[in-house]
């Protein structure tokens, strides 16, 4: 380790701001690359980016003066992108069994009204998302195709998929939320 790493974390431990900077501006391209290379994604890559330092900060009294900076740091990164990853899985995997209740039939008449009428809204929601993400959007979730055979179909690669029905959901997710749409589709749970 330099001794500018070691005079950094000196001054970090210290709560000095202007050394947080010098950090910052030092390390966060690097950060950045390494998240990308694990997200594949560039929007949380930039998250990944701001939780690392914004821990680094929090936990700079944990940091040793004889500690290696940078793989502290790395460590810390990838720590923020697994679990993004896995807070990401879990957000699609409740909502893949949401729209596997919702593509099941219902037999009581006054649920199955209700439950129409959430369904023609998330249907709605569904339609404003734009037509490649609403196209990947519903070859999976409705049809049922793999990521590959997405891909395949459209010509786009895996990581595009990927990423198109991460955003998807993500914004169908949040007009649910805004909708309050949610609560009428779990009342359709049960």
């Amino acid at each position: 380790m330099g001794s500018e790493d070691l005079k950094l974390i000196q001054l970090l431990k210290s709560n000095d701001e202007h050394a947080f900077q010098v950090v910052f501006e030092k390390y966060a391209s690097r950060v950045y690359k390494n998240a990308l290379i694990l997200m594949k994604d560039t929007g949380w890559s930039d998250d990944i980016v701001q939780e690392v330092f914004i821990k680094l900060w929090k936990y700079r009294d944990q940091l040793l003066d004889e500690s290696n900076l940078w793989n502290f740091i790395l460590v810390l990164t990838r720590r923020e992108a697994y679990n993004k990853l896995r807070g990401i899985k879990r957000s699609q995997e409740a909502f893949e069994r949401l729209w596997t209740h919702f593509t099941t039939p219902h037999y009581d008449s006054e649920k199955v009204i209700i439950c129409r009428d959430g369904l023609d809204h998330l249907q709605r929601i569904i339609q404003i998302l734009p037509p490649k993400q609403q196209e990947v959007f519903l070859l999976n979730k409705i049809e049922g195709l793999s990521y590959e055979e997405i891909a395949n179909k459209l010509g786009i690669s895996n990581s595009t998929v990927r990423n198109h029905l991460v955003v998807a959901s993500k914004v169908i997710k949040s007009k649910i939320r805004k909708a309050d749409l949610l609560v009428l589709l779990l009342f359709c749970n049960f």
